[in-house]
């Protein structure tokens, strides 16, 4: 069966915020990508309060992280409503969109690497920044399209250094 990583954020669990989190997509029996949080037992799900079906979420219950950027770039969601704690906001979206990426070719990298740190006088992203994360969003979003766009944007991660 088909499967894949995705990085984005969780809304089930903090009301109003997204959370920094790790999903899995699967290959449903109906050919579309369903969503799947294996990190939730049941005692999460009582104490957190979630009804909804775990391997296979409703739309909404988990955005990737072009989901993310698209709707912030939109206008229909502030830039610190994605994140945890202290690492939230445009700059640690952009961070999730390179993870997304490089979870898309095969790459998982660990949610616990370094980016945390850094110091906030390097957070604030410039236009180009803002136009490499426009151009991933699209790109991960359109992955079964055109994969081979996905590669060739995870090969070089140049305009994604901070």
């Amino acid at each position: 069966m088909p499967a894949r990583v995705r990085c984005g954020f969780a809304g089930y669990f903090h009301p109003g915020a997204y959370a920094d989190h790790r999903i899995c997509e699967y290959r449903a029996s109906d050919d579309r990508w369903a969503r799947a949080d294996a990190q939730l037992d049941a005692p999460h799900r009582r104490e957190l309060g979630i009804a909804f079906d775990i391997v296979d979420m409703p739309d909404g219950a988990f955005v990737t992280a072009g989901e993310a950027w698209r709707r912030m770039r939109a206008g229909a969601a502030a830039p610190d409503e994605f994140g945890h704690h202290e690492a939230r906001g445009e700059w640690f979206m952009r961070v999730n969109l390179a993870r997304d990426l490089q979870a898309l070719t095969g790459r998982e990298v660990s949610d616990w690497d370094g980016w945390r740190a850094v110091p906030p006088a390097r957070r604030p992203l410039c236009q180009d920044a803002r136009a490499w994360c426009d151009i991933v969003a699209e790109a991960a979003g359109d992955i079964d399209r055109d994969p081979a766009a996905v590669e060739m944007l995870a090969r070089d991660l140049t305009p994604f250094r901070l």
